[in-house]
């Protein structure tokens, strides 16, 4: 990997930090599975979806939408749900979450997993790994309330995308290119 490659990284990945400890203070409005099982965090304030199919639906104003990503969600020092677990089981503990604050957030960058930590002990975190597959499936993506999508890849590259680039994305951009 050349310097300036590199270089490009690793400022999206201190930026993709940023974005995603910005995410601290907001409260966690609550969890959905969308297609494929794909667990989505909505936080923050509700905003409607713009989609006219979704008429009448809210978002939060923060989401964090896992692709195909393990994760575990504890508290108290106790496994309270996991990505294995039927979806049912698993929204009856964010259930318990809702409308608590989030203590903290971390991104963390040898793996680009992250870490939500609830008020009340509660914590969540997607388990990232790199994949063995070749599809360029993204691990998780955060979409912010500025409408730019903080997007983490199996190679451990952090994106920050428009909404524009992220409905042509087809794949990781390395090259420094946002």
């Amino acid at each position: 990997m050349a310097a300036s490659e590199r270089q490009a990284r690793a400022e999206f990945a201190d930026e993709g930090a940023r974005w995603v400890e910005k995410l601290a203070d907001q409260l966690f409005l609550r969890a959905t599975f969308a297609y494929g099982g794909e667990l989505r965090l909505h936080f923050g304030k509700a905003v409607p979806y713009e989609n006219e199919r979704m008429t009448g639906r809210t978002r939060g104003e923060w989401v964090l939408s896992l692709r195909a990503t393990p994760w575990v969600l504890a508290a108290d020092g106790a496994l309270l749900s996991r990505s294995l677990d039927e979806q049912q089981h698993a929204l009856r503990h964010f259930e318990e979450l809702e409308g608590k604050r989030l203590n903290a957030t971390r991104l963390r960058r040898s793996d680009v997993a992250v870490t939500l930590r609830f008020e009340g002990d509660a914590w969540f975190m997607a388990l990232t790994e790199p994949r063995q597959n070749k599809r360029k499936l993204e691990l998780w993506e955060v979409l912010t309330p500025s409408g730019l999508f903080v997007v983490a890849w199996p190679n451990q590259a952090v994106t920050i995308e428009t909404p524009e680039v992220r409905g042509q994305a087809a794949g990781p951009k390395t090259d420094g290119q946002a």
